[in-house]
């Protein structure tokens, strides 16, 4: 979510700077509305995923599995070597060593979240010249 967020910030910045220089065809045009009006519901959507996810979180049974997935999830393990190689594997940022993957996602909600590539990394959308995996 959060990719895709900062996907659609970034190309919304850029086409509205590229409209002072010169004018947007209608489909440049149709695009900014939608990316627009997607964003404005992702407050919404961002805090209703983080209830749910709490709810698991907190609701989750005790044991040895669930310290390991526990262990798994934290910053360390998931920019591991083995997560790098995974990425790079599917063409993402760390097969093209940007360091996108190494830096926090900007977002104005939280602070320290750390991936790899999904199909809504800007980076990746802009390397592969279309959108979708």
């Amino acid at each position: 979510m959060l990719q895709r967020e900062n996907y659609l910030t970034e190309e919304l910045e850029a086409r509205l700077k590229m409209s002072e220089f010169r004018k947007l065809t209608p489909k440049d045009t149709t695009e900014l509305e939608e990316w627009t009006k997607e964003l404005e519901g992702f407050d919404t959507e961002y805090w209703l995923h983080k209830l749910v996810w709490h709810k698991l979180k907190h609701g989750k049974p005790s044991g040895p599995l669930i310290r390991e997935w526990d262990a798994l999830n934290r910053r360390e393990a998931i920019l591991s070597r083995e997560n790098e190689l995974l990425c790079a594997a599917n063409g993402g940022c760390c097969k093209r060593g940007c360091g996108c993957c190494e830096k926090p996602l900007n977002t104005h909600r939280e602070e320290g979240i750390y991936g790899h590539c999904t199909v809504e990394c800007g980076c990746c959308i802009r390397s592969r010249r279309y959108y979708g995996a």
